[in-house]
């Protein structure tokens, strides 16, 4: 889990770095996760897709947050 969040948050500085539209990166997660369904043991599934919740508590939201407003605010050109 810890590794998937710190992977956001990665790609979503890149992103406000970058410029790129987010509608790519929302594809491509998609893509990802339905190809590692297909893949997944059936018993797995539902647990998996149930702890994407976790990531998203009242600490980590605020947090990763006032990151990325932080960073859009001192990058040239980005908006809030």
């Amino acid at each position: 889990m810890a590794l998937g969040v710190a992977f956001g948050i990665t790609l979503g500085c890149y992103r406000i770095v970058e410029g790129d539209p987010i509608h790519y990166y929302i594809i491509v997660g998609y893509l990802v996760v339905i190809i590692q369904t297909y893949f997944s043991p059936p018993m797995i599934v539902p647990l998996a897709y149930d702890s994407g919740g976790v990531t998203t508590s009242t600490v980590t939201v605020p947090l990763v947050t006032a990151l990325g407003l932080g960073l859009a605010s001192t990058v040239p050109g980005r908006s809030l």
